[in-house]
C-alpha cells in the first residue's frame, strides 16, 4: 500500500511501531463509522444544524436562548444564538411595544415549524453564536427582514 507524504510525517511523529499501529487502527476506525453512517466529506465538515427550539426560548428578535444542538453521532450541546444579519427592536426600555411584536412574530414562526436548523458563523462579544435560522429551507432571518420586522444589522 502506498502511503502519502502527509501520512509518512504523522507516522514518523508517532514514533515507536506500537504507537504507529494505535494511530492507523483509530484512522481505521474513523474511515469505518464515516462509511457506516453514510456521510460524505462534506456533510461532515458543514456548520449546518439541526436544533431542538421552543418559542419560550426566544428572547427577542434576534436571541435565541439555550438552543439545544443535535450533532454528529447523537451528540447534544446547548448554545445562546444571535442572529446574523437581523437588528430587531428589543423588548426592554422604549423599543418594547416593537420589540414584543417581533419576538412574538419569531416565536410564531417556530411553534409551526417541523423541522428547524441552524448555520454557525463564529461568535460575538458575548459569546452568542452567530447563526442564520431556517424552518425547513426558508432563511427566517431573510424573512424577518423582507416582512420588516427588522432591520439589516451592522457590525
Amino acid at each position: 500500500m502506498k502511503r502519502t507524504k502527509r501520512v509518512e510525517t504523522i507516522m514518523e511523529d508517532y514514533g515507536s511501531p506500537l504507537n504507529q499501529v494505535r494511530l492507523g487502527v483509530v484512522v481505521l476506525l474513523v474511515l469505518l463509522l464515516s462509511i457506516a453512517s453514510g456521510s460524505s466529506t462534506e456533510a461532515r465538515t458543514s456548520n449546518k444544524y439541526d436544533i431542538v427550539v421552543t418559542p419560550d426560548q426566544v428572547y427577542d428578535s434576534d436571541t435565541i436562548m439555550d438552543v439545544n444542538f443535535i450533532l454528529p453521532f447523537d451528540i447534544r450541546t446547548t448554545k445562546t444564538l444571535r442572529l446574523l444579519y437581523v437588528d430587531g427592536a428589543e423588548v426592554r426600555g422604549k423599543e418594547r411595544p416593537q420589540g414584543l411584536i417581533a419576538r412574538d412574530w419569531l416565536r410564531a414562526k417556530i411553534k409551526v415549524c417541523p423541522r428547524v436548523s441552524v448555520t454557525l458563523h463564529g461568535a460575538d462579544a458575548f459569546g452568542r453564536e452567530l447563526s442564520v435560522l431556517y424552518c425547513n429551507k426558508t432563511n427566517i432571518n431573510r424573512l424577518m427582514i423582507k416582512e420588516g420586522i427588522a432591520t439589516i444589522w451592522k457590525k
